[in-house]
């Protein structure tokens, strides 16, 4: 199933960029009409005012504040820190 998402993931990449090929797209669409929830994940992911938003969210965090995050997520998981 990890290969399904990594597939998936992959192709709506390659939308967003206009490069899907035809058997792509056909993969893409197909798992869209699946569920309702993968409609409306692809209609999320693919929404270009909140991929602005996103980027413009990603362009305020300071170094400081990726580093305290990734300490976070590191000590969550109990990793060592670094």
């Amino acid at each position: 199933m990890e290969d399904r998402y990594y597939i998936i993931a992959n192709l709506i990449a390659t939308d967003l960029k206009g490069k899907l090929s035809r058997s792509e797209k056909k993969v893409l669409d197909e798992w869209i009409a699946e569920t309702a929830e993968n409609n409306l994940l692809y209609k999320q992911l693919t929404n270009k005012q909140n991929l602005i938003e996103q980027l413009k969210d990603y362009n305020r965090l300071s170094q400081q504040d990726i580093r305290a995050e990734s300490e976070q997520i590191m000590k969550a998981l109990d990793l060592p820190q670094r």
